[in-house]
């Protein structure tokens, strides 16, 4: 009788039942959207309003994985955020838009008007 697994088994030292809710594969990979959602939050609302949108349409996908069950209930608190945060960042943008093109409109009838 050989010391060992026999042949084609896994040697204990390897063996994963300790690790069966760890996501593996896409689950893990799909769990960066959320991260990267929450990120582009951030950023949209601390200066780079333009980010707002993309942060928005990256937690939405995350949010439909979260849903049909493609990554972990976990990532939508995350996802959740960075959508929040990137409503937050393209209103941010709006509003800069329709002040500089309120300062835009204010310079040329000044110049205008000035004799």
């Amino acid at each position: 009788m050989p010391d060992g697994p026999a042949v084609g088994q896994p040697s204990p030292s390897y063996d994963r039942a300790g690790y069966a809710d760890e996501p593996v594969g896409p689950a893990r990979a799909a769990n960066t959207q959320a991260v990267v959602a929450f990120v582009l939050g951030i950023f949209s609302v601390f200066g780079l309003w333009v980010l707002g949108p993309v942060a928005i349409v990256v937690a939405n996908r995350a949010l439909r994985k979260v849903e049909s069950g493609e990554i972990p209930p976990s990532s939508r608190g995350l996802a959740v955020v960075g959508r929040v945060l990137g409503i937050i960042g393209t209103v941010l943008l709006v509003l800069a838009a329709v002040a500089f093109a309120v300062g835009l409109l204010l310079l040329v009838t000044r110049r205008s008007t000035t004799p």
